[in-house]
């Protein structure tokens, strides 16, 4: 080992024990901590298509050590403390941050649509077998103060069922938009279905009509459906033939 101090030879600062780069603690190497660094990310910026599939197949077959690893360079004790305290420090700062937070959720939610489904649908079946009365209660709070969101779920679910059942085409559809469309007027008649007599029995009271019925294979789309009054509607039944003899 020589005498004299050692000097980095990059940018001839004295190395002592703080400023030495980790891999540098030979006298040989003659690196700082500081152009240790800008070697190393010059280095990874040069092999980055070499280094990060390695990378990223470690972290996958170490998570635990990738955790740990993570905790330390927050300065967050591993362990049961350590996941408490990172949980806090995270609601801390969604709560300092919503946008920010709202943003990485609707990312991350669409990044993987269909685990990220799979995973809500699991914790609402799990909260429905836990507290089932609680559940239905929220549920139908939730639809009393959102009718419109809650009407356009069940239109969804609806369709989905249909769709799956009868192997055909469904969308998520509102009925008003059917009837908005049809300017709110029969399509075969050509009278009047009055807004205010949706959901009523009354013989020109607007309902949704499949051209070609869902009992004939026919989709469940808006190109496949019209705006009816309800007397036409019932004499029409299911059979596609029938709908000649009123046009």
């Amino acid at each position: 080992m020589p005498d004299e101090t050692p000097i980095c030879r990059h940018c001839q600062a004295e190395l002592t024990g703080e400023n030495w780069t980790p891999s540098g603690r030979r006298y040989d190497d003659k690196c700082c901590r500081a152009c240790g660094k800008v070697i190393s990310r010059a280095w990874y910026l040069a092999n980055r298509g070499k280094v990060l599939p390695r990378v990223k197949a470690w972290a996958r077959a170490n998570p635990d050590k990738v955790r740990s690893y993570r905790d330390k360079r927050k300065g967050v004790p591993v362990g049961d403390l350590a996941r408490e305290k990172k949980n806090s420090l995270q609601r801390a700062w969604r709560a300092a941050h919503p946008e920010k937070a709202r943003e990485y959720r609707r990312k991350a939610y669409y990044a993987d649509l269909e685990r990220s489904r799979a995973y809500q649908r699991s914790k609402a079946l799990a909260r429905r077998r836990a507290d089932p009365e609680a559940e239905r209660a929220k549920v139908k709070a939730w639809a009393k103060s959102h009718p419109e969101a809650y009407f356009a779920s069940r239109s969804r679910s609806k369709a989905r069922n249909r769709g799956l059942i009868r192997a055909t085409a469904y969308e998520a559809i509102l009925p008003s938009d059917i009837f908005e469309r049809d300017r709110w007027r029969c399509g075969l008649c050509k009278g009047k279905t009055p807004k205010e007599l949706q959901g009523t029995l009354a013989e020109n009271a607007p309902t949704l009509d499949h051209i070609i019925p869902l009992k004939l294979g026919g989709p469940h789309t808006k190109a496949n459906l019209r705006c009816l009054c309800r007397k036409c509607n019932c004499a029409m039944n299911a059979h596609y033939e029938g709908q000649l003899a009123f046009a």
